[in-house]
């Protein structure tokens, strides 16, 4: 398994990018409480932790 820094944050277009979808699928996931929620850096900044998306993934693997 890839070693990841538990502070490495990753932008909406980068978590789309990772899991192949749109951002406004992972918007609405996020929205709807399918996602991990974001960190909010500002008012107009999210972000995620690269850890909690690689556990996502993992979750729906199962």
């Amino acid at each position: 398994m890839e070693k990841v820094d538990k502070f490495q944050l990753l932008r909406r277009s980068e978590v789309a990018q990772l899991l192949g979808i749109g951002e406004s699928t992972w918007s609405r996931w996020v929205a709807e409480g399918r996602a991990p929620r974001p960190i909010r850096l500002s008012s107009h900044t999210v972000a995620w932790r690269h850890s909690d998306i690689l556990e996502f993934i993992n979750d729906r693997e199962d």
